[in-house]
């Protein structure tokens, strides 16, 4: 099975991010967070990894699943209810086979999930890992953590992340285009 370091070896996917261990992907597309928004992979994104996924030896499978030899990369399909968490256990199951292609967002959220399962993670420090890479919506991130047992966890790190995502976007992405 393909490594998902081998699937961001390329530099035409340098806005993507995983954590080794995680069966998960995600690419960075803009600045422009809504507290509401959609969380949905924007169709340039989703066209740019498809063709960096084609470049590097998938083919496409159905509409949202690519393949190569024993390795499957799935599209998940979009949660289209506002504020409605799109998570499923398989994306933090370390065991899987098969890499998802998730938001920002989602992923910060999957780290919630897998803070819950192992209580060693540093929350704070893979969450700005992520930002350093994927700057992601953390209002969004607030109102899917409602009712969870991660919930006063991510409520008492909203300011710092949010002060640290304030700089890393002034320093490295200030100009950035959206797929």
């Amino acid at each position: 099975m393909l490594k998902l370091s081998q699937l961001l070896k390329l530099d035409t996917c340098k806005d993507s991010f995983a954590m080794d261990g995680l069966p998960l992907l995600t690419m960075y597309d803009d600045n422009l967070f809504i507290r509401n928004d959609y969380d949905i992979l924007s169709l340039g994104q989703r066209k740019h990894l498809q063709t960096h996924l084609k470049n590097i030896g998938f083919t496409q499978v159905t509409g949202k699943i690519m393949r190569r030899e024993s390795t499957e990369v799935e599209f998940p399909k979009p949660n289209h209810m506002l504020s409605q968490s799109g998570f499923k256990p398989h994306f933090i199951d370390t065991t899987s086979e098969k890499i998802n292609i998730i938001t920002p967002t989602m992923f910060a959220e999957c780290l919630c999930y897998l803070k819950l399962q192992d209580g060693t993670l540093d929350l704070q420090q893979q969450l700005q890992a992520l930002i350093d890479t994927c700057p992601f919506n953390i209002e969004l991130l607030q109102i899917l953590a409602i009712n969870t047992d991660f919930e006063q966890t991510i409520n008492r790190l909203a300011g710092s992340l949010t002060a640290y995502q304030t700089d890393v976007i002034e320093r490295k992405f200030k100009r950035k285009r959206a797929y």
